[in-house]
């Protein structure tokens, strides 16, 4: 698997990957026009990726470039740092997630000196199977609630 910087040439296949309910049903969403999402993804690249180093990827796989889903870390308003992923729901219980995590708690370790306890992921109690990523990685759970 190849983790790597979204770029704008990647929205078409991102809107794709968020057509399927099942993947988004835990997700926010994105722009209703392709074309605001194109600048935002701009300015993540420019502003969250050259500045961190790190941000949110795209998951492909290395053999014929399919994109499985997105992965990453960011930084919330508290300072605290916050692992994401989603899958295509065809590569979801697969192992694909864990490996990419495990890459991404590996770079975070590297180059941020972060263990896995130091970071956390934003999940909804319902969502059982981020839970037990979560807790197979050994990061820290901050349960949501969709009510609010």
């Amino acid at each position: 698997m190849i983790l790597r910087e979204m770029t704008v040439q990647d929205v078409d296949r991102i809107y794709l990957l968020y057509e399927d309910p099942r993947v988004t049903e835990y997700m926010e969403a994105l722009f209703s026009d392709p074309e605001e999402e194109k600048v935002y993804t701009q300015s993540y690249y420019r502003n969250v990726y050259c500045f961190y180093g790190f941000g949110i990827w795209l998951l492909e796989r290395k053999t014929d470039g399919e994109l499985l889903g997105r992965a990453g870390l960011e930084v919330n308003e508290n300072g605290e740092f916050v692992l994401g992923y989603m899958l295509a729901a065809k590569y979801q219980h697969q192992g694909y997630a864990y490996e990419a995590c495990q890459g991404i708690l590996e770079y975070a370790r590297e180059y941020l000196e972060l263990e896995p306890e130091e970071i956390i992921a934003c999940i909804e109690p319902e969502n059982r199977a981020s839970v037990k990523l979560a807790e197979k990685l050994g990061i820290t759970i901050r349960w949501m609630d969709k009510s609010i």
